[in-house]
């Protein structure tokens, strides 16, 4: 589905001219997949693609990538350069629910987000924020397990166990994570 937004690659920072993107995740038995820029979604004709020997592509009829089990893709959009690494998630912990966790719910009994039905460790929900609030995020409703980014990371920024968390503004955003990197995404939203 070229115009779903469901699945998402992270960023470590906001520095646009790093242009490094990654996921962490299960692809199950097997996936094929492209990559499509925002501005381009619902597009066929600009797809990052899997070029031979590493060598990002980007227009129309290139070749998929091909991913199987837990890995890491990183593409990088600047040196037009991929790579696919396998990930060890045999001691991932699996939550039953994680959530954005801040002042805006007075840290305490936070709204929960949904995991996505292709990988459980990856959470995205839609939430309003009525003023500026710091957004950490808590698996289970349990703070040993909670991670936090600095207060500037944000849209996107990898959130470490007990970090500070990011400064939101007041605002409707669609937020996702990833627990298995602590990889987020704080996305205003337009209405």
């Amino acid at each position: 589905n070229n115009g779903s937004t469901d699945f998402i690659m992270f960023r470590n920072d906001n520095n646009v001219e790093s242009g490094v993107y990654t996921y962490t995740g299960n692809f199950g038995t097997g996936s094929y997949l492209k990559f499509c820029g925002e501005q381009y979604l619902g597009s066929y004709d600009n797809l990052y693609s899997a070029g031979a020997n590493g060598v990002l592509e980007l227009g129309k009829d290139k070749g998929a990538f091909y991913i199987t089990g837990f890995a890491t893709i990183t593409i990088d959009i600047v040196n037009m350069t991929w790579k696919i690494e396998p990930y060890d998630a045999s001691a991932a912990k699996s939550y039953t629910g994680v959530g954005p966790i801040g002042d805006f719910c007075a840290w305490d009994n936070e709204p929960l987000m949904t995991a996505a039905t292709f990988d459980s460790h990856q959470w995205n929900g839609v939430f309003t924020f009525d003023n500026s609030t710091t957004v950490k995020f808590r698996g289970d409703r349990n703070w040993a397990n909670n991670w936090g980014a600095q207060p500037v990371d944000i849209p996107f920024g990898k959130a470490v166990f007990d970090g500070p968390g990011a400064t939101t503004p007041a605002g409707k955003y669609r937020i996702y994570f990833n627990d298995l990197t602590g990889h987020y995404v704080i996305k205003k939203q337009v209405d």
